[in-house]
């Protein structure tokens, strides 16, 4: 065979490697395209297959679980014929009841009269009694009553003149250990809805729900007795020390026990020497009744068996009494200095009450602050002394009461805005106490248990008529 020459139409053996390469590029570049879009279309169809597939595997991950759960809880957990009880438990009933709401028919039952005599009442057995308030006689005694008539719950209706409910509490002012309590919820409604639970127009229906405790817990009086003086004339000076429930109580009453404790700390170091015997008592349960010092008075003038230890008498007598001083608040934000009003004492203990009061309203003179009487009729631990002849006094800064505006011009502060805030609430904090308060109605304290302990025949000047 002839070779070719250049201008051949065939190809060199260069320009054929050449020629061969480049179709074999070209031939592999459309392969790869080939095969990379096979691949991509495998992964594709591979991850929607692989999402299908976990998804369907999720269900039924899900589904044998619940089933599982089902069986498990279905089937019994013993042998049917050796322990049938177990078998015939269903746990799909109890899960029914678990679901089903506990709804007391509280149905409103209108009760007659002043709700002092059974006759009056009529059937309250298992309903909510509602009947309106009545001087004819006390909250607990109604209630009381209707509780032992089988009444679920009581509702009492204040009078009109009053525009918010009762905060009164439901007990026996004069309570003591063996006295019963209240064991079913006690509330109190304005005017405008106790009409509407009385209409006869409509069957009321009411859902009561209340946060209730009972206890009955041991508190202690912390008695301080002095060594010296005359113990025939002794000049007992008290004050609370519990609070609340709502608060911490450094107005109520911390400010009066921190005061009397500093007054009796005080006269010990100047080594002090009364003429007649001081007495010093920090009484308990004062927010629950006056409880600790109606014990003191109850276990004294009655009689009544001493809770104190044998070990540890008590060597006072309750004719050795000639006074008490009483002191609960001294130091309100808002203040108003005020004394109690001796006039408002039991005829027995008026005269000597009314000579207590001048000294303090001597206090406030020599010094020329402003101050204003104030009754003195409940409220603190001067009652069991007054109610039991002996006479009694104290200054106190105030409490609930909203302060007027002339009141506000005599005694500084702010006008229609309560004399403590904070009153029976979790706000009694130090940051609720007025410091100028808190001076000046100590210094009122100290004045009149150093003149009273001091006061020549202590007795014969209580007696003395104005």
């Amino acid at each position: 065979m002839p070779e070719p020459d250049a201008s051949s139409p065939l190809l060199s053996s260069s320009n054929i490697s050449s020629n061969i390469s480049s179709n074999i590029s070209r031939d592999g570049e459309r392969e790869l395209h080939s095969f990379a879009g096979q691949r991509a279309g495998i992964s594709a169809w591979w991850r929607s297959r692989s999402r299908d597939a976990l998804s369907l595997l999720t269900v039924l991950l899900f589904l044998g679980i619940g089933l599982g759960i089902w069986v498990y809880g279905t089937l019994p957990t013993s042998d049917q014929d050796e322990h049938p009880h177990e078998y015939a438990l269903s746990t799909g009933r109890i899960r029914e009841h678990l679901t089903r709401r506990n709804i007391t028919n509280a149905k409103a039952v209108a009760v007659g009269g002043n709700g002092c005599v059974a006759d009056n009442v009529g059937n309250v057995a298992g309903k909510v009694a509602v009947l309106r308030e009545s001087s004819g006689c006390s909250i607990f005694e109604s209630a009381y009553m209707l509780e032992n008539l089988g009444a679920k719950a009581v509702v009492f209706v204040r009078l009109p003149r009053f525009k918010s409910p009762s905060t009164a509490r439901v007990r026996i002012t004069d309570w003591k250990e063996g006295d019963p309590l209240m064991s079913i919820p006690v509330l109190s409604v304005t005017s405008s809805v106790g009409q509407l639970l009385l209409s006869t127009e409509i069957a009321a229906q009411l859902n009561i729900e209340t946060d209730t405790s009972i206890d009955i817990v041991k508190t202690f009086n912390v008695i301080c007795v002095g060594r010296t003086g005359d113990s025939s004339s002794t000049v007992l000076v008290g004050s609370h020390l519990d609070s609340v429930a709502a608060g911490p109580g450094i107005n109520d009453n911390g400010s009066g026990s921190a005061s009397t404790l500093e007054i009796h700390l005080t006269l010990s170091r100047i080594e002090f020497k009364p003429r007649n015997r001081l007495v010093f008592a920090w009484w308990s349960a004062e927010e629950d009744g006056l409880l600790g010092s109606r014990h003191f008075a109850r276990a004294l003038a009655h009689g009544w068996k001493n809770r104190w230890s044998d070990d540890e008498p008590v060597d006072v007598r309750w004719e050795d009494i000639a006074l008490n001083l009483n002191f609960d608040m001294l130091a309100s934000p808002n203040y108003i200095a005020q004394v109690h009003n001796g006039t408002d004492a039991p005829e027995n203990a008026r005269t000597g009450s009314r000579h207590i009061q001048r000294v303090f309203e001597d206090f406030f003179g020599r010094h020329n602050y402003p101050h204003q009487v104030t009754d003195m009729l409940a409220g603190s631990d001067f009652v069991p002394f007054i109610d039991n002849g002996i006479p009694a006094g104290g200054v106190l800064t105030g409490a609930s009461e909203i302060k007027s505006i002339e009141e506000r011009r005599t005694h500084g502060g702010l006008a229609d805005a309560a004399l403590d805030t904070c009153y029976h609430r979790d706000c009694d904090t130090l940051l609720n106490i007025n410091i100028d308060a808190l001076g000046k109605m100590s210094k009122a304290a100290m004045y009149a248990i150093s003149t009273l302990s001091r006061m020549p025949n202590l007795r014969d000047e209580l007696a003395k008529e104005f």
